[in-house]
């Protein structure tokens, strides 16, 4: 009987020094797991908000330029900002699918050949400039 009382008192250690490491081996892969989906929800999220960004771009260019009255005003805004839609576009190609990228780089270049223009020709020419904005995917 006393035999029995010791074998029982040895299984509880036992248990412990194997099973301690088996649970910290599974904590740690769960934990790899969860800090992987957090990357990947990161980088998505990154994309997702580059994307906005440059929608928010060209839909606010064009709200200023259809909201003024003062073809001084928003001629100068649309040329001096017209590069910068460039600018965050490249930002976001490379993350876009082939399709998308086209659309979007069509209605780049529609809009961009406005920047190049005389401000008195893109002043006349106010109705076609917000047709081309209207050319960008809505965010």
């Amino acid at each position: 009987m006393a035999f029995l009382i010791d074998k029982c008192a040895l299984l509880p250690v036992v248990v412990t020094v194997i099973g301690w490491p088996i649970s910290a081996y599974i904590g740690y892969r769960f934990g790899l797991k969860s800090q992987r989906a957090a990357r990947e929800f990161a980088a998505k999220d990154a994309v997702t908000k580059r994307r906005r960004e440059f929608l928010n771009l060209a839909i606010d260019l064009v709200e200023r330029i259809v909201g003024s009255d003062d073809p001084e005003y928003w001629v100068t805004m649309f040329t001096q900002n017209a590069p910068t839609l460039r600018a965050e576009f490249a930002k976001i190609a490379h993350e876009l699918t082939k399709e998308e990228r086209g659309i979007i780089q069509s209605a780049v270049d529609g809009v961009l050949a406005y920047a190049n223009m005389n401000p008195a020709d893109i002043y006349a020419d106010k109705e076609n400039l917000v047709k081309a904005f209207d050319k960008f995917p809505r965010a």
